[in-house]
């Protein structure tokens, strides 16, 4: 929650030509979407100013405030800025909850997806690795890959669907030492 103007006083100003009587509050109240950036919210809200006189009916006194509400992508949401993950066997949560697909970003498993979250893992050892999104919500999309930029990478694996319900799972060669950037999407995101 958060208060972008917090009221300065108490309010009263009670419309008396209905039944039951109501305190008017929130006429002048409005939210819309940044049309600059889809991922933002512009809001006009209402506060409470000091009252003139005695607090009676009427005395009530108003004024607008406006913010901004950025909503907040996932931290992992791009390419550079991935988790990293460790050692051998484990799991991991995170969301894709207003993720992105970024410029150059591939198709992950042949789907355009376009709510990417991004993973590093090295390697500790050669052999047989396994990777899946068992356990989410989503029509996951997951793909693995090498390369050090997100427009120059050499896929590795990538699936869709292949462990049921939605979840996808790749199983890779790794090799010692060597760090896999992995896509993890959600189909037509």
């Amino acid at each position: 929650e958060r208060v972008f103007k917090a009221g300065e006083d108490s309010y009263w100003k009670q419309q008396t030509n209905s039944t039951p009587y109501r305190n008017r509050w929130g006429d002048y109240s409005a939210t819309c979407v940044d049309p600059v950036n889809d991922g933002d919210f512009w809001t006009v809200q209402e506060y409470s100013t000091p009252h003139v006189g005695t607090v009676t009916n009427g005395s009530g006194r108003w004024a607008v405030w406006w913010g901004n509400v950025a909503v907040a992508v996932p931290s992992n949401n791009n390419f550079s800025v991935a988790t990293t993950i460790s050692g051998g066997p484990g799991t991991t949560n995170s969301t894709n909850i207003r993720a992105t697909k970024e410029s150059g970003e591939p198709n992950h498993a042949g789907n355009a997806g376009g709510a990417s979250v991004w993973y590093n893992w090295t390697a500790p050892a050669s052999g047989s690795a396994t990777i899946d999104t068992i356990g989410s919500t989503l029509d996951t999309l997951l793909a693995v890959y090498t390369g050090s930029s997100v427009g120059s990478l050499t896929s590795i694996a990538n699936d869709h669907g292949s462990a049921g319900n939605g979840a996808s799972r790749v199983v890779f060669t790794a090799t010692s030492n060597t760090t896999y950037r992995i896509a993890v999407d959600e189909f037509n995101g």
